[in-house]
Formats: C-alpha cells, sequence, structure tokens
C-alpha cells in the first residue's frame, strides 16, 4: 500500500479550520471572563448570568447537533462550514447589539448553533476524514479536535 502524499491545500484546510476552533474556544470563554462587564452593561441578575454559559450553549448544541450531522452527511461539507462561519459571525456581531438581558440570549443561543469547527455540528472532523487517505488523520486531528 503506497502512501499519498499530503498536499499543501489539505495543510491549508487544516490550519483554517485550526483558527476557527481557536476563534469559536475564545467565543465560548468569553462570556466567563467578562460576566461583570456584561452584567452590569444589560442589567442582568446572578441568575440570569449563570444560564448564559450553560443553557445558551448546551440548548442549540443537543437539540441541532442531530440536524447538522444529518447535514453534513447529505450536503457539502464546505459549504456547511462557511454558512455556519457566517451565521456565527452575524450572531456574534448582533451580541455587542444587545440592550438587555434577553436580546443577548437569544443572540448567544443563535451564536451557539451553528459555531464551528465543532466535529459533528459544522463537519470539520468530516472534512478531516475525507482527506483521510493522503492524511495522517491522527497528526491532523491533533490541531482540530474538541
Amino acid at each position: 500500500m503506497s502512501k499519498q502524499e499530503v498536499t499543501w491545500r489539505q495543510w491549508a484546510m487544516v490550519c483554517a479550520l485550526t483558527v476557527l476552533f481557536i476563534y469559536a474556544q475564545i467565543d465560548s470563554s468569553s462570556i466567563t471572563l467578562l460576566v461583570g462587564p456584561i452584567k452590569q452593561d444589560i442589567g442582568a441578575t446572578d441568575t440570569q448570568m449563570g444560564l448564559l454559559p450553560g443553557l445558551s450553549f448546551a440548548a442549540p448544541f443537543a437539540i441541532l447537533g442531530v440536524l447538522a450531522g444529518y447535514l453534513v452527511d447529505r450536503m457539502s461539507r464546505r459549504r456547511i462550514i462557511g454558512i455556519g462561519v457566517v451565521l456565527w459571525s452575524l450572531m456574534t456581531f448582533s451580541c455587542g447589539l444587545a440592550q438587555n438581558y434577553w436580546q443577548f440570549f437569544f443572540t448567544r443561543l443563535g451564536a451557539a448553533a451553528p459555531r464551528p469547527p465543532r466535529r459533528a455540528g459544522a463537519g470539520g472532523g468530516s472534512r478531516l476524514s475525507g482527506h483521510a487517505a493522503a492524511f495522517e488523520i491522527g497528526r491532523a486531528d491533533v490541531f482540530v479536535c474538541e
């Protein structure tokens, strides 16, 4: 069995997914780092702020994870990741425009729903495994895995 050479385009894909993963991690942890200023800005209670990092991220993953897995199996993974990046960016931007707690909560729900490059949700791992013949999947997955 001959080993295929990994192309620069395949490594570029790994790098792009890695950058998206880093941004996704920063996005999810920024809420916990900025609880005080956000709470003061939108006038939220401690209970409401407790729901932001937990429920606003867990609910979309639980509900939309199955749908995303279905779409990854039937549509272009590149297109799903692209749409996810655009929706995630728009919803993250809209978080900055929120004037009260509920606006902020629902924009965080929207930002969590398409958040790339979560493996099942956006197809990042699926993109990597599509190149498994050329990739040493373990080496590439180290950069992009959860």
